[in-house]
């Protein structure tokens, strides 16, 4: 079976907060409305050890984080390590975060663990709002302004990130 045909049993939630009790609740829902196996795992650093979301889910692994809260949450061989010992089938990321970060998600890839969200593909196609637009404008979509710029303009706009 591919990994996208594959039945998602232990979901980690690499959020907290709102962004992880969303996900939690519309698990436990999904898994009363299939009748299946699917446990919520929520991903904690010790600032948010008695928070709501930690409490719901089915499982919790704190994450270590001697970078701060914030910076345990962008840690891929931190994360991937609590993936691995979570036995994740997959991730969840919410939003910010590792959401938009190709490289983790290529990462997962690495370790047989599916990412909710889209590929590192469509992540760098669309992360380049040049090139988003043009592919828009290939796809036949109406897009305004910037797409228009030829090929040799493109240098000197990454130039000037």
């Amino acid at each position: 079976m591919s990994r996208s045909q594959r039945e998602i049993r232990r979901l980690a939630i690499v959020n907290r907060g709102e962004a992880a009790m969303r996900c939690i609740r519309a698990v436990k829902a999904l898994r009363e409305l299939e009748a299946k196996p699917l446990d919520a795992i929520a991903l904690f650093t010790d600032a948010d050890r008695d928070a709501p979301f930690v409490r719901y889910a089915d499982h919790a692994l704190r994450l270590d984080a001697p970078r701060g809260a914030v910076a345990a949450y962008l840690d891929h061989d931190g994360l991937i390590e609590a993936l691995r010992a979570t036995r994740a089938d997959a991730v969840w990321p919410g939003w910010g975060f590792v959401a938009e970060d190709a490289e983790f998600v290529e990462r997962l890839r690495e370790a047989d663990i599916a990412f909710l969200g889209p590929s590192p593909e469509a992540m760098r196609a669309v992360g380049d709002k040049i090139a988003a637009k043009q592919l828009a404008e290939r796809a036949g979509v109406p897009v305004r302004g910037v797409a228009r710029f030829n090929n040799k303009a493109r240098p000197a706009m990454q130039g000037a990130r």
